[in-house]
């Protein structure tokens, strides 16, 4: 099992990394929707896209695992990494976190924290150094990383998004900061 957790149960940390707009949110669950959720599912789309790329930490080619390439190539008819059979029955990972409606995608979300991510057993081993099926070294590929500047302006669309929310409730941002 392999995911990311944004808030937490008291808020706390949520406030600290978007402020007091988010104090004044009882319930992020239209935040989530609408703005992490999606940039999540994209955010894993485009590191299968790129190679680890978008993240900021391009993933490690095959080059030390030539048994498992052969392998691979042999089986599926390629050796794209971290996929196998590209939209076929057997593959679970990438359609597991790009893909809410996939039977191992997880998501669990409350008012203040969302966890997105996929429960396929050996997903998490994809981003560790391990020993392939070949007995070979596997380096760690991250699915999960994303940059300060992905990060950034993640935050940024959040935060943009609570004040779109707290305008509709009819509320400021001036009140929203004269209560604390």
């Amino acid at each position: 099992m392999l995911w990311i957790e944004i808030g937490g149960g008291d808020g706390a940390l949520l406030s600290r990394g978007l402020g007091i707009m988010a104090d004044a949110m009882r319930d992020m669950r239209p935040i989530w929707e609408s703005v992490v959720i999606p940039w999540a599912r994209d955010h894993f789309k485009r590191q299968f896209e790129t190679d680890g790329e978008e993240g900021g930490q391009k993933w490690v080619g095959y080059g030390a695992e030539p048994k498992y390439a052969e392998y691979k190539e042999e089986a599926v008819g390629h050796t794209n990494l971290l996929r196998w059979e590209m939209g076929g029955r057997y593959e679970a990972v990438y359609p597991s976190l790009v893909s809410g409606n996939h039977p191992n995608s997880y998501m669990r979300m409350t008012a203040t924290s969302l966890s997105i991510g996929t429960t396929v057993p050996h997903a998490a081993d994809l981003e560790r150094s391990t020993i392939g099926p070949f007995n070979e070294p596997s380096p760690p590929r991250y699915i999960m990383v994303a940059g300060q500047q992905k990060k950034k302006a993640l935050i940024t669309q959040i935060q943009r998004a609570i004040l779109q929310q707290l305008q509709a409730e009819g509320l400021s941002i001036g009140a929203v900061r004269a209560s604390y």
